[in-house]
């Protein structure tokens, strides 16, 4: 299995960024910005792996597919390869630490707090 990201910058540098298991595997230039107003394609179909009318659709599995409106970072796209990748190398927990107050010596043979009888 691999993880496969695309990111595209409208602002900066226009480019397509396509990343494999958290690392960049090419950028490439696009030539027109992105324009206009984003029209409401709800009745249409979102095609995973094809395209409408393709006769060489994609013969794999697609375990899980996000679409997001904000441009991921490279760090981004990295951090979240390593954490589902390998969790127990990506963070780890060290040893229980109690702070416990340290109070004075135990005295024995004495009454706090007056007689209880």
């Amino acid at each position: 299995m691999y993880k496969l990201d695309y990111t595209y910058d409208n602002s900066g540098d226009r480019k397509v960024r396509i990343y494999i298991d958290g690392s960049e595997i090419g950028a490439y230039n696009t030539q027109n910005a992105a324009t206009g107003t984003l029209t409401d394609k709800s009745a249409e179909a979102l095609l995973l792996g094809m395209y409408s009318g393709s006769t060489l659709p994609f013969d794999g599995i697609l375990d899980e597919f996000r679409l997001a409106n904000v441009q991921r970072s490279a760090n981004w796209i990295a951090t979240t390869f390593n954490n589902q990748d390998d969790p127990g190398t990506f963070w780890s927990t060290g040893a229980w630490e109690l702070n416990l107050p340290t109070i004075g010596p135990i005295q024995t043979g004495r009454t706090i707090g007056g007689d209880l009888a």
